[in-house]
């Protein structure tokens, strides 16, 4: 007991001195940890660039997108989305006309999306809970839009859900 109370303590059966970092090392420490989580807070939500667009511009955007991959409409994908989209739901594409040839090819098999919920906007992002797939065997999932200050949409990102409800409200 006495050698904690000196500031000291053991290793190995041995008393040594317990030092503490210098105030202004500590203070240094905190000021780059806050600064390193604020340039990593504004690297994600400045994404899509400085100019941010109409709440409803990026809704309509993104419904028309919807409506878009439950027609099969390809030329409406590329009227829709920017050159060097991208687009990810664990088959990622990256193009305009990529996204839109696979837009084509899901209309060949019966391809269905809906939108399960209101969409969401938060600067130039929209998120629409939709379900999708084949009629009877259709997945909930978020599908997650970001626009270019054009209104072009340049990242598409499906994250599937199980076990999602939605009810109306």
């Amino acid at each position: 007991m006495q050698i904690q109370e000196r500031g000291l303590g053991t290793h190995a059966g041995q008393p040594v001195a317990v030092t503490r970092a210098p105030t202004w090392l500590i203070a240094l420490t905190v000021v780059l940890a806050v600064a390193l989580v604020a340039l990593g807070a504004w690297v994600i939500v400045d994404r899509s660039g400085s100019e941010t667009l109409p709440a409803d511009e990026v809704a309509t955007t993104a419904q028309r997108s919807l409506e878009a991959w439950d027609t099969g409409d390809s030329d409406a994908i590329l009227d829709l989305y920017a050159e060097d989209a991208t687009f990810a739901n664990g088959r990622d594409l990256v193009g305009a006309q990529a996204i839109a040839d696979y837009v084509e090819e899901l209309d060949g098999r019966g391809f269905v999306a809906e939108a399960m919920s209101t969409t969401v906007v938060e600067g130039n992002t929209a998120i629409t809970v939709i379900t999708y797939g084949a009629e009877g065997d259709m997945s909930p999932a978020l599908g997650i839009l970001e626009m270019n200050a054009e209104g072009l949409i340049e990242n598409h990102t499906v994250v599937e859900v199980s076990g999602l409800q939605v009810s109306e409200g």
